[in-house]
């Protein structure tokens, strides 16, 4: 009694099939693992350079602006905008300052009296 050893025709025609599912399901998550990671650093990058507008200008707080004013003198910033809100109470404010660069904004809102 001889016994055939090897693959048959089916065998090998389902696992070309599978083969190439399993590549590209890989290849959909390793490309969605560098564009997450590519727009955590642009959003880290922002915050980071919108501190130090922030900072200089915490105790003097400008007036608010209309519309988005471009930022000649920070490279890592594209725009900011201010707003101010008053909440009607206490003379309290709500100043939200926005900065923008390409497609990431971030925001942040500030209490004043």
């Amino acid at each position: 009694m001889a016994m055939n050893k090897g693959f048959t025709l089916l065998e090998v025609l389902v696992s070309l099939a599978i083969f190439p599912i399993f590549v590209f399901s890989i290849y959909g998550l390793l490309n969605q693992c560098i564009f997450t990671q590519h727009y955590a650093e642009e959003h880290i990058n922002l915050v980071l350079a919108s501190t130090i507008p922030i900072l200089t200008h915490i105790d003097n707080i400008p007036e608010s602006t209309v519309g988005w004013v471009e930022m000649e003198d920070n490279p890592d910033i594209d725009a900011y905008m201010i707003t101010k809100t008053p909440l009607g109470f206490y003379n309290i404010t709500k100043v939200t300052w926005r900065f923008k660069k390409g497609k990431n904004i971030v925001e942040y809102d500030f209490y004043t009296k």
